[in-house]
């Protein structure tokens, strides 16, 4: 399988166009060039500074035998890259295409919300001849789409364009798994717009008011298809062009305006190909100025987002960011986020991408060094969690004064988000950041120790750490011990469940280092007593909850004619990329004994022969890395583990060659060995 780069790695020029653009109250699509600058003026009349550095697109995943030739089982999953400088800060910003990644959040970069849409590097590898016309291509290097994270893409509510119960986009549904906007048909021809795979007859609506309509092709006309296309001006001159193809029939009179939320048309009844679906066109124009291609998932992400709250869910929310200075305190507030249906309360944990972190519903925090970071602000109502990430910048010197930070020695919650990472829309947080969670059998003596490493973000050293407890549930349960000095310190805790009936029981550990900023911060314990053993025999797979894996990296594609599906029909790669800090960690619950552990004879390794990985695994009696070439072997090897979710299995990104799969694992009891 190819993995292949193409860049525009291009001397920045001595002086670029600008482009002034104002936040208005529909989205705004825009073109820029290596060199230019987007300066955008957000409600509060600050002004956000963008240059455009350098692009770069890369296939991260083909089974073309031949770049830019379709063919009818081909599947391509690519990347495209615009590498900018958020006031002054550099930023590399990843649009995923043909994997689920490919309907993510949008950015909020302090205060402006930002949608990649496409590099023009992709053509190297794109054919653009897709329906017998060309369409995707770009005038310049990117194009983006932007407004104020304070508005919505349009400023009335928008009508759900079709029927969608689950409040997010499947890429299994996007046509045969290869056609959202820019996606790759048949592995190799640029899609213009979204494919939505349904049934026959399914109504489309009117997503806004219309001002004129009518079907550009139809079979009445000889055309091969019924495409219709609609138009809407809105009050401060910027003008939408949608568009719906395979229209079994059109219910509204041509030239005619027809509001909002009107049933203009049947779906999905001409030349429907593989699958019954309805394709999807949006496009922007500014009065005087050509119109810009967008990908219409952002309408669908405005959507869904309205229909979420109508609904009541669960929501988090963040005040939109502004770039900060060193040493100077910065205030985040939570307000607008809410409980859902099932909820009786809203819990709240802020990561400040620096180690930092806060419980509190408006914290305060201090950066201590200069940089591009990530906040992510998390909520848990008791039924249901919801995240939102935000990337702000930090201006000047890095700070004297020791700064507190937290991190958890091998705790998957404590994992530091990159500030590119973007959340795949749809799938809740499998955790609560910042959380030590032991997990017992019921009258179990004493659970694994855990530590929190106490470390300094900023200059000098660390005071002496003060570790204080305090049980939200039944106590005495947990201990907690200081060890080290200075900016070597970190805390142990020791858990034990006996005497305590099957639940999960909360603590907070609240650390104090004083004279250090960002002091005193607090985490999360949780005990789980379970009362019924593990299983003999498990099989982690890639879309449990024993799984986890680092954000916005590996990939998955469900291409409808691939034969390899992998265990349970999904797999992930790494898109061979070697990329140092990706990691993806199988951590079931098992018996205590000791296991034969192996990737499941599912995993397609034979998609690439040459592979090379390294493994980390955590068993009873420490941890190993090992080297695996699954197509010689897929045995990782025999441990002993002690009960519960203690030991994992961990695939490494770095120093990998080739396509890395990420599937199943399967952990086999074994007889345990006599002395």
């Amino acid at each position: 399988m190819r993995a292949l780069c193409f860049a525009a790695l291009l001397a920045w020029p001595a002086a670029g166009a600008a482009i002034s653009l104002s936040a208005q109250d529909t989205v705004s699509g825009f073109e820029m060039d290596v060199g230019d600058v987007l300066k955008f003026r957000l409600r509060n009349g600050q002004v956000r500074n963008m240059e455009l550095v350098r692009t770069e697109a890369r296939v991260l995943l083909t089974n073309l035998k031949e770049l830019k030739k379709a063919q009818p089982d081909g599947g391509t999953i690519y990347e495209m890259t615009a590498h900018v400088r958020l006031d002054g800060h550099p930023l590399r910003l990843t649009r995923y295409v043909s994997a689920q990644e490919t309907f993510a959040e949008p950015w909020v970069l302090n205060g402006m919300r930002l949608w990649l849409d496409a590099v023009s590097d992709a053509f190297e590898f794109l054919a653009d001849v897709h329906g017998g016309h060309a369409g995707c291509r770009l005038n310049k290097r990117a194009r983006f789409a932007v407004n104020d994270a304070r508005d919505r893409v349009a400023p009335v509510d928008l009508h759900p364009w079709i029927p969608v119960r689950e409040r997010f986009l499947d890429i299994g549904n996007s046509y045969n798994g290869d056609d959202p906007h820019m996606g790759a048909y048949q592995g190799a021809d640029c899609h213009v717009g979204l494919d939505i795979n349904h049934p026959q007859g399914t109504p489309l609506f009117t997503p806004v008011p219309i001002d004129d309509h009518f079907l550009f092709n139809s079979l009445a006309k000889g055309d091969n298809n019924n495409r219709w296309r609609g138009f809407k001006t809105w009050p401060n001159g910027e003008r939408w062009t949608l568009q719906a193809h395979h229209i079994a029939a059109l219910l509204a009179a041509e030239h005619t305006p027809v509001p909002a939320g009107a049933h203009y048309a049947s779906a999905a009844g001409v030349l429907p190909g593989n699958n019954e679906h309805s394709h999807f066109v949006f496009r922007t124009q500014r009065p005087g100025e050509p119109e810009v291609l967008l990908d219409p998932w952002i309408l669908f992400w405005q959507i869904f987002e309205q229909e979420k709250e109508r609904a009541g869910e669960i929501r988090a929310a963040m005040e939109p960011l502004a770039p900060a200075r060193t040493g100077r305190a910065v205030r985040f507030s939570g307000a607008g986020s809410r409980l859902g249906r099932w909820g009786n309360r809203l819990d709240y944990y802020w990561t400040f991408g620096d180690g930092g972190f806060s419980r509190a519903a408006r914290p305060v925090h201090v950066y201590a060094r200069p940089g591009a970071y990530a906040v992510t602000l998390t909520v848990d109502d008791g039924a249901d969690r919801a995240s939102v990430t935000q990337v702000m910048t930090v201006d000047g010197e890095a700070v004297a004064k020791p700064a507190l930070a937290l991190r958890g020695a091998g705790e998957w919650s404590f994992l530091r988000r990159r500030p590119e990472a973007r959340d795949i829309y749809g799938i809740a947080p499998q955790l609560t950041p910042h959380t030590v969670r032991f997990v017992a059998r019921l009258g179990e003596s004493l659970v694994r120790a855990r530590e929190v490493a106490i470390e300094n973000a900023g200059g000098g050293t660390l005071a002496p750490a003060v570790a204080q407890l305090r049980f939200e549930t039944q106590g005495g349960w947990l201990e907690v011990a200081r060890e080290g000095s200075g900016n070597a310190q970190k805390l142990a805790l020791r858990a034990t469940a006996r005497g305590l009936p099957p639940g999960v029981y909360r603590a907070v550990v609240s650390v104090e280092c004083p004279g250090a900023l960002n002091s005193p911060q607090e985490f999360e314990v949780l005990l789980d007593v379970r009362q019924l053993r593990p299983p003999a025999e498990v099989v982690c797979d890639n879309a449990d909850a024993c799984f986890h894996a680092t954000p916005y990296f590996w990939l998955g594609h469900k291409f409808r004619f691939w034969k390899e599906k992998g265990y349970n029909g999904t797999y992930l790669t790494n898109g061979a990329r070697a990329a140092a800090g990706e990691v993806a960690r199988f951590a079931p619950r098992l018996r205590a004994g000791r296991y034969e552990v192996a990737f499941a004879v599912e995993t397609p390794f034979a998609l690439d022969p040459q592979a090379r990985f390294a493994v980390r695994v955590q068993h009873k009696h420490g941890v190993e890395r090992l080297w695996m070439e699954p197509a010689r072997s897929r045995l990782i090897g025999q441990f002993e583990f002690e009960e519960g979710e203690d030991g994992f299995v961990e695939v490494l990104a770095e120093g990998s060659r080739g396509q890395v799969l990420v599937d199943a694992v399967r952990f086999r009891p074994l007889p345990l060995e006599t002395p």
